[in-house]
């Protein structure tokens, strides 16, 4: 498991000497858990944890300073004659900071100063977006398949004996280019053998399913 970081704070323009923000790694990470307040993030997103130090290896001190709640956040840097001591004057960016309140925070927060990515040594995503609560076999299987994920989509539907498992199950032997196989599941569904537009058919049945409520 990786964490990589870009940094995000403005950068000066020639002949002033700007932050440049390096994150170490990081340590203690826990999660990913549920959101569990609306906050500016949303209800339901998913939250990672851990424990890290960003380290300034520019040429200038980071300065943010202002009244967030009057939108007037400016950071500054120092010029190019300016050094230790004094107190930073070319303005270079108005950073985003927001008062966060969900969580127990309860401080400000300046946002986008860096952007962590979390993988594992594949690297593949280590965080995946979580189906919709309450799916049916069948929809839950048109989900995985609207991911890219084939086999959580079999996996699904073939333990369900349901004929709406089964018409998604015969949709993914199309996808997987098995007509025959299709054409046998798509008889346990009671519907016609379809072959037109791999696409067009995964939406009508996701459409057909949601109205069915099922």
């Amino acid at each position: 498991m990786a964490a990589a970081s870009l940094p995000l704070i403005a950068t000066a323009g020639p002949g002033t000497r700007a932050p440049d923000l390096r994150a170490d790694p990081v340590e203690k990470i826990e999660g990913p858990q549920v959101y569990s307040n609306t906050g500016v993030y949303g209800a339901g997103r998913l939250l990672v944890r851990f424990e890290g130090y960003v380290t300034n290896i520019g040429q200038g001190p980071l300065e943010v300073s202002g009244n967030p709640q009057a939108g007037s956040v400016r950071q500054r840097a120092w010029s190019g004659s300016q050094g230790p001591g004094d107190a930073p004057s070319v303005e270079v960016g108005n950073p985003a900071v927001v008062f966060e309140s969900a969580d127990g925070h309860n401080h400000f927060h300046l946002k986008l100063a860096l952007r962590y990515s979390l993988s594992n040594r594949d690297p593949h995503p280590l965080v995946a977006p979580a189906p919709p609560a309450g799916l049916s076999p069948a929809l839950l299987g048109l989900w995985h398949q609207g991911k890219g994920d084939w086999e959580a989509a079999h996996v699904t539907v073939q333990d369900d004996d349901g004929a709406d498992a089964a018409w998604v199950h015969a949709h993914l032997h199309r996808v997987e280019g098995d007509e025959s196989n299709a054409g046998y599941w798509f008889r346990r569904a009671g519907k016609p053998h379809t072959k037109g537009d791999l696409g067009a058919e995964w939406a009508e049945m996701a459409g057909a399913l949601l109205a069915q409520g099922r």
